[in-house]
């Protein structure tokens, strides 16, 4: 059984793909925050301060206001040669969500300190990966001819994220303003995927090379594996927030999860089955292999991350920019499988492996920039636009032979151009505008179904190459905003 180690633990190490999906600044929040890119840390005076910058708070002349703001998702992507040459992998998801909800309003009759309220949408992804592919190839030495051989591979991945917090903002003097948000987010985690690789004789009555009958079989091999992961985590935001003459600046940090670890609790299972599977003389008939865990302990690892933002006034407008970087996160498990895990297995055999039902992820650093433009065109018009990097936070993880599974995960860096407007009337605020989002590059292929040279048994091939990609999106925002009092 130990020649079909190499054959296994191929298998598992490149169904691998997995996400967060993998994007610290994809989505953003608020109408105005979202056409200027996020790109407000120093300037932001609506609601969406609870998440930019909750310092900002203390600058807010208006008692009470409430923002609405939902929005509208279309994307599409191509991964190129993503199974072997010619063999390419598309979707087009669609996704409408509310972006955030929430007010605030003065703590104290002096309007020394504010208290604001929100809830939005923090991540909300989703991916449906499905391909197939068939062609003839001599899988089987002892057979005379081409054996058809079928290969398939499916991914299904959503994840969505919401936060739900209070924010408290004090101005300190007329220069400076210091706030803090705490959120509840519950982020849920689930998805399946699953390979598999087919091989039969084209003739019912298939002969060897001595010209004797032998009996018709079909090699079979696969893996598929599920997991379903929620998680309720506690998030602390920290902000200063400054304004001399025509600059405002802005200072925050966002501390790493907590988790409330009494309320974290996934599922998960992985299957891997093998039929007639000949290599290097070891022949392996039937095997089928069942774990799964429910009920079993999930937390989340969030990065500690700083950011700074500064705009400046220019004639009828403001120039903005912000920054973030988020630190590294170590390899760690989401879903922590228990040491007594019971593996249904085919009675008599044993493939001496103990495979791995932990959930596993790990962030590499990153640092994103935005850069954005208000102006105004006419009276109570503003032109919003701005230009942002979300680079991606995938973090490879250097596997031994029982590696865990890791969730889907996108591969591509995004960009982002953002182009709204935004009426501002006596007591309510109208913003509407669109986002670009692209990205492109190559990484290396999810499986290679087509290359024959190199195949293991004739049945598979475990030489990975390239595949490029590319990902188009388009996510159009409308928020309202009303003021309440002055």
């Amino acid at each position: 059984m130990k020649k079909l180690l190499p054959i296994i633990i191929f298998l598992l190490f490149t169904l691998s793909t997995e996400g967060q999906d993998r994007h610290y600044w994809y989505q953003q929040f608020g109408g105005r925050s979202s056409m200027l890119g996020g790109a407000v840390v120093g300037d932001v005076r609506d609601n969406s301060a609870t998440f930019y910058n909750p310092a900002a708070l203390g600058f807010v002349k208006n008692n009470m206001l409430s923002i609405s703001a939902n929005a509208y998702s279309m994307a599409y992507f191509n991964i190129d040669d993503a199974l072997g040459e010619g063999v390419d992998v598309n979707d087009y998801p669609f996704l409408i969500y509310p972006q955030l909800i929430g007010g605030f309003v003065p703590f104290t009759e002096n309007q020394t300190w504010k208290w604001g309220y929100s809830l939005m949408t923090r991540n909300n992804s989703s991916y449906t990966i499905f391909a197939r592919y068939e062609d003839t190839r001599n899988a089987f030495e002892n057979i005379q001819g081409d054996e058809r051989f079928i290969a398939g591979y499916q991914v299904q991945a959503l994840k969505q994220e919401q936060w739900g917090g209070v924010t408290l903002g004090r101005m300190i003097n007329e220069h400076w303003s210091f706030g803090t948000s705490m959120f509840i987010s519950y982020k849920s985690v689930s998805g399946s995927e699953s390979v598999f690789y087919k091989a039969f004789p084209q003739t019912d009555e298939p002969i060897d090379e001595e010209g004797n009958r032998v009996p018709f079989y079909v090699a079979k091999l696969g893996e598929s594996r599920y997991y379903d992961i929620p998680i309720v985590n506690i998030i602390w935001k920290l902000g200063f927030a400054g304004v001399y003459d025509d600059w405002n600046f802005g200072f925050t940090s966002t501390l790493p999860a907590i988790n409330l670890w009494f309320m974290n609790y996934g599922d998960v299972q992985r299957e891997l089955e093998i039929s007639n599977l000949n290599l290097e003389g070891g022949f392996l008939t039937d095997y089928l292999e069942i774990g799964r865990l429910t009920g079993q302990k999930t937390k989340a690892i969030t990065p500690l991350s700083f950011a700074a933002g500064v705009s400046k006034k220019i004639p009828k407008g403001k120039i903005l920019f912000s920054t973030e970087y988020f630190f590294k996160v170590a390899t760690h498990n989401i879903l922590e499988a228990s040491n007594d895990v019971e593996y249904i297995n085919t009675p008599g055999l044993s493939l001496e492996r103990t495979p791995n039902l932990n959930v596993t992820e790990a962030y590499k650093a990153v640092l994103n920039m935005s850069v954005a433009l208000e102006y105004e065109v006419l009276e109570s018009w503003n032109l919003l636009t701005s230009l942002r990097t979300d680079f991606n936070n995938h973090e490879d993880i250097a596997y031994e032979d029982e590696e865990p599974i890791e969730p889907y995960f996108s591969p591509w860096d995004l960009y982002h151009f953002t182009l709204g407007t935004q009426h501002i009337g006596e007591k309510s605020n109208l913003t509407a505008g669109v986002q670009y989002s692209f990205g492109f590059g190559s990484t290396e292929q999810y499986q290679n179904f087509t290359d024959k040279d190199n195949s293991i048994g004739g049945v598979f091939n475990p030489n990975l190459n390239d595949m490029s990609y590319q990902y188009h999106g388009f996510t159009v925002t409308i928020s309202y905003a009303y003021k309440f009092a002055e």
